[in-house]
């Protein structure tokens, strides 16, 4: 074999054995992709009527202890439930302030039933992450919050004001700009 063929085939053995080590798939997700999960408790100004705000204390993995609010705006009643209350549409921003002060922004879109059997209400709503700053600066997500008063007519923070946020955040790193 001469030697311009034996590296031909050196060459072609090499490739051989790169192909199938450059076609693996990923299969791991992005590492800037958080599961964005919140517990917490807090105060609740809001009213049933008008919308309003409510501050929660709460924590997570990736956030630490922070801060969440909510300003709502309560919209059409959709109907009146088996308890003798309503449900209504209520729309709105929120911000979350994480234990180094940095910040996810968000807007929302949910539903506020009440029960005034037992003035209990709920409040289930999508979020969507608008963006952030510090080391959230970027960030894009989705996710759920719910929120649970048992105070008269959720207003005033007079209950057990619980909320529970789930959901995936988009954070860009120093890799990706």
């Amino acid at each position: 074999m001469t030697n311009s063929l034996k590296q031909k085939s050196i060459l072609f053995a090499g490739l051989a054995l790169l192909v199938p080590v450059l076609a693996i798939p990923q299969s791991s997700p992005p590492s800037h992709l958080i599961k964005l999960e919140l517990e917490g408790t807090g105060t609740n100004g809001a009213s049933f009527a008008s919308g309003g705000s409510a501050t929660f204390t709460v924590k997570g993995q990736d956030v630490g202890r922070g801060t969440l609010t909510f300003m709502a705006t309560n919209g059409t009643v959709i109907g009146s439930n088996a308890v003798g209350s309503a449900c209504l549409v209520e729309s709105g921003s929120a911000m979350l302030t994480a234990s180094d002060s940095s910040t996810i922004s968000m807007s929302h879109l949910g539903l506020l039933c009440g029960d005034n059997v037992s003035n209990f209400v709920t409040w289930n709503t999508t979020y969507f992450i608008t963006g952030g700053t510090g080391r959230y600066s970027g960030a894009t997500g989705v996710g759920n919050l719910v929120v649970s008063d048992s105070g008269p007519g959720f207003c005033c923070g007079t209950g057990a004001v619980l909320v529970h946020v789930d959901g995936n955040a988009n954070i860009l790193n120093q890799f990706d700009q």
